[in-house]
This record gives structure tokens, C-alpha cells and sequence, in this order.
């Protein structure tokens, strides 16, 4: 019997600034979802901004020398407890979910308790829980080594959590939420006059993260480089309209080249310009 491919849907930790009726809005937004298109849905979920580094806050007050292996587990707490939330507030509503922590979401990593590296996803944890549920949520940035201890892999890896996910069960597309739409022209809260682009490359995408752009995480989009997996970036709120699509060759685009937060922004009419504009700058 053939199964449906989840769909797979990530939600930063912004999607949770309210709380509790946040977990419950964006619970009510899946469940319509899943039945809009009668599929299972993967939720890769992250705790709200701050969580990690108050945990790391915590252990360091205990232990300033603490062994990264405990950050690691520490780590792993904020965003379990997000997506057991999220869990809880589908099942609430009488629709079938289930939560995954770094033990369970099947990423098996190396041996590096702290920006650890993927090596394989046993798929066959994640098919199994989607057995007894129609909307599967999973910690976002962690996994596990070989011997089952916790790792994480990194500030920012929730999008390489669901893209690697995603590559692993064959779904073509992920898309990640967040509190804007997508990529634009310039940041909006220091320029008044951009302008959203609905389409990017994968290699600009990519060429903007690696010099500092805060677009998706530089890990995530060599996965779906790799697998030919369209990126959808949605806003978290309101109609979650999609924004900007991320996928192969784009034409006609516009590229904002970001140095970083408190640069000044410029603009390119092509790639090629933002790299020679990137080049002259870095050099």
C-alpha cells in the first residue's frame, strides 16, 4: 500500500512570541491545512527566541566550564517543549498528533555534542509515527550520535532540520515560516522603499548567507540544492501568504547584498553583479 509524502512545514521561534495562543493559532492553521489537502503534515517546530541561550545562561551558572555533552541535552529542552506544545494544542481540537524530541526525529549525527554534523536519517521512526498521526511535530536544530547521546547542530539549523527531513522522505518542497514573508530588496526596517523578490536562486540564496544575509541558513540550502527541493518562505501570521520561492535557475531578479545588519544595503540587478559587488567590498 502506498503512503502519502508528509507535507514538511518549518515555524521559527518568533511564531510563538504570544505563548500559549500562538501554539493554538498555528495549531488551527495546520489542522486546516491537513484538511484542505487530506495529507500528513510534518511540523518541524523551534522555541521561542531567547530559550536556547537562557539554557545555556542556566548550565553556565551552575558550571562556567560545563562539558559541551550537557549543553548539548540542555539545548535539545526548549524546542522539544515546542513542538510537545504544538502537539498538544492539534490534539486538542480532536485532530491525530504526536511530537518527536532528538531521540526520536531519527538524525543521527557525528559525535560533536555542539555544531555537530549529519550523517544519516533512519526514516523509519519518523513513517512509524506518522502511523498513529496526521500532524507529526518535531524539535527543530538536534539529533543524536551513534551511542543515542543528544547533539545540536547549531544556531539557525531548524531550516536544515526540516530541509534534511524533507530530502530523506523524498517530499519536494519545505516550507519554512517566519515573522516576514520572505527575502526582500533590502531590510525593511532600515529602508523604506524595497521591494519583495518572489523567486531566488538556490546559489544566490546561498551566496547571500555566506557573506552574513540572515536569508536561510547556508546548511539548509546546499540540501535542497542537493535534492532539487523548492523552498516556500511563508509569513507567520495573518493569510501566511508565500513570499519568496527558492529554487533553481530564476530569471529576471533583482539580489540584495547584505554585509550585515548595520551596513548599508545594496542593490544588484544580477547575481553576477552581487558577486562582483561582494568581491570589491570583502577584498
Amino acid at each position: 500500500m502506498s503512503r502519502l509524502t508528509p507535507l514538511v512545514v518549518k515555524f521559527g521561534g518568533s511564531t510563538f512570541l504570544n505563548g500559549h495562543s500562538d501554539y493554538k493559532r498555528i495549531a488551527e492553521y495546520l489542522i486546516g491545512v491537513h484538511r484542505e489537502h487530506s495529507m500528513p503534515i510534518i511540523a518541524v517546530v523551534s522555541a521561542p527566541p531567547g530559550a536556547t541561550e537562557a539554557a545555556r545562561g542556566r548550565i553556565h551558572q551552575v558550571n562556567p566550564n560545563a562539558g559541551a555533552k550537557y549543553a548539548a541535552t540542555l539545548f535539545s529542552l526548549p524546542d522539544t517543549e515546542s513542538a510537545v506544545l504544538l502537539a498538544a494544542a492539534v490534539e486538542a481540537s480532536g485532530t491525530r498528533a504526536d511530537a518527536l524530541n532528538s531521540h526520536q526525529n531519527g538524525i543521527v549525527t557525528d559525535r560533536t555534542p555542539l555544531w555537530s554534523r549529519i550523517q544519516s536519517v533512519d526514516t523509519a521512526l519518523l513513517w512509524q509515527a506518522l502511523e498513529d498521526a496526521d500532524i507529526l511535530c518535531v524539535a527543530s536544530g538536534h539529533g543524536a550520535d551513534s551511542s543515542g547521546r543528544f547533539t545540536w547542530m547549531g544556531k539557525n539549523s531548524g531550516d536544515l532540520s526540516a530541509l534534511i527531513i524533507a530530502s530523506a522522505i523524498g517530499a519536494d518542497t519545505v516550507e519554512i515560516y517566519s515573522d516576514v514573508d520572505g527575502v526582500y530588496t533590502a531590510d525593511p526596517r532600515l529602508v523604506s522603499d524595497v521591494h519583495l523578490l518572489p523567486e531566488l536562486s538556490y546559489d544566490v540564496a546561498r551566496t547571500m548567507a555566506s557573506r552574513g544575509a540572515k536569508v536561510l541558513d547556508r546548511r539548509a540550502l546546499d540540501v535542497a540544492r542537493a535534492h532539487g527541493i523548492t523552498i516556500k518562505c511563508r509569513v507567520n501570521h495573518g493569510d501566511y501568504h508565500i513570499g519568496t520561492t527558492v529554487t533553481g535557475e530564476v530569471s529576471h531578479m533583482r539580489t540584495a547584498v547584505i554585509i550585515d545588519t548595520k551596513s548599508v544595503v545594496l542593490g544588484a540587478a544580477t547575481p553576477e553583479d552581487a558577486d562582483l559587488t561582494l568581491k570589491y567590498l570583502l577584498d
